[in-house]
C-alpha cells in the first residue's frame, strides 16, 4: 500500500511541474530575449568580489538603454563615468555602444546637495565626441541613477559649459534625466 501512495504522490509532483493549457514549447521572438542570453559565448556574469552592482547608460542606435554593470566597492562617480568610454564584448555583442570619449577627458565628477558636477578638460569640451547631446544624455541618464544625484553640472576646467538637451536647446544650467526623456528607452 505505501508504495501505491509513493506512485500517486510521484505522479502528482510531475503533473504538476507542466504548464497548463500547453504541450508544446511557445517560440519567442530575439527581438524579446533579454541581450545577454541570445549569446552563446558569453560566459557566465562572475560578480567582482566585494563589489556592487550598479546602473549604467549606454546607447541602442540613437535610443539611450539602461544596464545593469558590476564595479568595485570602492568606485566613485569618476570612475563610474570614466568607464562609460569603453563597452564589453557581451554589451558590443548586443549592438550598444558608447558616445562618451575616453576616460582622460574627464578631470572630476563631484556631487554636491543632490547635483553631480561632471569637469571635463578644456580639450575635450570643445570637441565634445561628435554626438555631444548622445554623450550628455548618456551621462546624465548614468549619473542620476546613483543614488543622491538629482540633476547633473557640467564644466570645463572649472568654468560652465553649454550643453545640449533633447530639445535642441543648451543650457549651462544643471540638467536632469527629463531634459533627455525623448532619447531614453522606455522602461
Amino acid at each position: 500500500m505505501k508504495a501505491g501512495w509513493t506512485i500517486a504522490v510521484m505522479l502528482m509532483s510531475v503533473a504538476g511541474c507542466s504548464v497548463a493549457g500547453s504541450k508544446h514549447a511557445t517560440e519567442i521572438g530575439d527581438d524579446q530575449v533579454p541581450y545577454s542570453l541570445l549569446d552563446p559565448e558569453a560566459p557566465p556574469a562572475v560578480p567582482i568580489v566585494g563589489g556592487r552592482g550598479i546602473e549604467v547608460c549606454l546607447l541602442d542606435g540613437e535610443t539611450v538603454v539602461v544596464i545593469d554593470r558590476r564595479i568595485e566597492e570602492a568606485a566613485g562617480l569618476l570612475d563610474i563615468i570614466s568607464g562609460l568610454s569603453a563597452t564589453s564584448a557581451r554589451e558590443t555583442a548586443a549592438g550598444l555602444q558608447t558616445a562618451v570619449g575616453g576616460a582622460d577627458e574627464i578631470h572630476d565628477v563631484t556631487l554636491r546637495g543632490g547635483i553631480a558636477a561632471v569637469d571635463f578638460t578644456a580639450t575635450a569640451a570643445q570637441t565634445l565626441t561628435q554626438d555631444p547631446l548622445a554623450t550628455i544624455a548618456q551621462i546624465v541618464c548614468t549619473l542620476t541613477r546613483q543614488p543622491g544625484i538629482g540633476s547633473v553640472r557640467f564644466t570645463a576646467d572649472g568654468a560652465a559649459i553649454d550643453v545640449p538637451r533633447s530639445d535642441g536647446s543648451l543650457t549651462d544650467a544643471p540638467v536632469a534625466r527629463e531634459d533627455y526623456e525623448s532619447l531614453l528607452a522606455a522602461s
